[in-house]
């Protein structure tokens, strides 16, 4: 029995970062992740965002994702919440709203949120993490704060809790 078919028989569902295929249009990355026996796809809001600029709709993915048997897991991603200063975080939650809604919409339960780019304040980070919890949760979306090992900050399981 190979590997493949023990985790198929098992249940376990392989998931494409469709980063990985950069810089394929978003429906050819879908179409291709179908047809090579993926399970899911984890789509990038700026490759959902760059399909609509060009005359696409967030059905026309729902359509190829639904064609290919593909659930989406998780969008990634909403940059900007953490470290925004005071003046640009209600555009920076907006843009964190709308994600949330493309996210809702495409059925994934989970949005990643990036943690700051820069040395940010923790207090404020939590707090407007907090307020990405509480928007997420009235559209069924849940964002989940990511850390990342190459950034200066928020570089750490510890840092993270």
């Amino acid at each position: 029995m190979t590997g493949i078919t023990s985790d198929l028989r098992l249940g376990m569902r392989y998931c494409l970062n469709a980063s990985t295929i950069r810089p394929t249009p978003l429906l050819d990355k879908i179409r291709i992740a179908g047809e090579v026996g993926y399970g899911a796809i984890e789509l990038w809001h700026d490759d959902l965002d760059a399909h609509i600029a060009n005359g696409g709709t967030l059905a026309d993915v729902k359509s190829a994702l639904a064609d290919q048997g593909l659930e989406v897991p998780t969008t990634i991603y909403m940059a900007g919440w953490f470290d925004a200063p005071p003046e640009a975080y209600p555009a920076a939650l907006e843009k964190c709203k709308r994600r949330m809604s493309q996210a809702a919409e495409l059925g994934a339960p989970y949005v990643i949120a990036s943690p700051a780019a820069r040395e940010a304040d923790y207090d404020i980070g939590a707090a407007r993490y907090r307020e990405l919890l509480e928007i997420g949760a009235t559209m069924g979306v849940r964002p989940s704060m990511e850390f990342l090992g190459f950034v200066d900050q928020l570089n750490t399981i510890e840092d993270a809790l």
